[in-house]
Formats: C-alpha cells, structure tokens, sequence
C-alpha cells in the first residue's frame, strides 16, 4: 500500500509540474513572438535608412557603384522601380508597430501597419520620387522585384547610370 501512495504522489507532482509549464509557456509566447516581431520590424527599419543613405550616397555622380548586404531573416524587400519605392514587408507580426491603417512619416521612411484577423502586416518604404531619382531593377524601369528572407546575406549592387537636369537615374540589381 505504501508503495502505491508513493507512485500515486509522484503521478500527481509531475501533473502539477507539466500543469506550471504549460500556463508559464501559454502566457509567455505571445510576449516572445511580440519581441521577436518588434526586433525584425527594426532591423528593417535600419537597413532600410542604411540602404536609403547608400543610394544617395551612389547617387551624386554617374558612375558610382556601391555594393549594400542585406541580411535579411524575416520578411522581405519589395523594389518598385515602376514607383520608385523601396519597401519593406513584414507579414503575420505579432505586434502593433504603429496606429493601424494610417500612414506615419519617420525621416524619409513611411510606416503602415495593417490589421489582418489578429495579426499585422507592417510596411516601410521610401519613395524616391522627392529625392530626384529614378530607381531601375536590372535596367528595367517597371519591374517589382521581391527579396525573400534568406539565411545568407544578398549582395545588392547600385550604380548611378543617368543623369538629366530633373533626375538621377540609379540602378539595382542582385549579384551572386
């Protein structure tokens, strides 16, 4: 009968124990998934003013060439050269970045955040309609290039190839 009590106590801790770790596990995903979002949401954020200031860096003279790494792990970078916008997307986020459904400027960045059936995609872009420049995918001026998260960096390649009196013409394009 001892015996039976003792696997009977030891039954009853350990539901007790697997109990805890589900509701401690239960409460603390979503804050995990919340941080993890918030932290790729600002890594594009960054790579995005990052890229931004190494295009008009390229962009002063005909000619220049800069190579820009994007390490990219979550989400993707749209290349609208039909609008001249470069954008970042994060789709399923599980944070609020921003009031949703409006447009907020930060800098040259804009910012939207849209709610989707409890989750939210957030957008950044910068249009390069205000800067004077006409950005070109590969030479080809409406293409909308995506980049995908990768595990391995991309080598992203602009070169300023035009100018007129009114714009600078900058080219992108994917090198291996």
């Amino acid at each position: 009968m001892k015996k039976a009590q003792i696997w009977v106590e030891t039954i009853i801790y350990t539901l007790i124990a697997l109990t805890i770790i589900g509701v401690t596990l239960g409460i603390a995903k979503p804050k995990i998934l919340e941080f993890r979002d918030k932290i790729a949401i600002e890594r594009g954020l960054s790579m995005l003013t990052d890229l931004h200031s190494t295009i008009l860096d390229a962009a002063t003279t005909v000619g220049n060439v800069r190579i820009f790494m994007i390490n990219l792990r979550k989400g993707r970078i749209e290349i609208n050269s039909s609008s001249d916008s470069i954008m970042f997307v994060l789709e399923n986020a599980h944070v609020e970045f921003s009031e949703p459904n409006r447009e907020i400027p930060y800098g040259d960045i804009t910012l939207k955040t849209i709610e989707r059936h409890g989750t939210y995609e957030v957008r950044l872009w910068i249009s390069y309609e205000n800067h004077s420049i006409d950005i070109l995918y590969g030479g080809n001026n409406n293409t909308l290039q995506q980049i995908s998260a990768a595990a391995t960096p991309y080598k992203l390649r602009i070169e300023t190839i035009n100018e007129t009196a009114q714009t600078m013409t900058v080219d992108l394009s994917l090198i291996s």
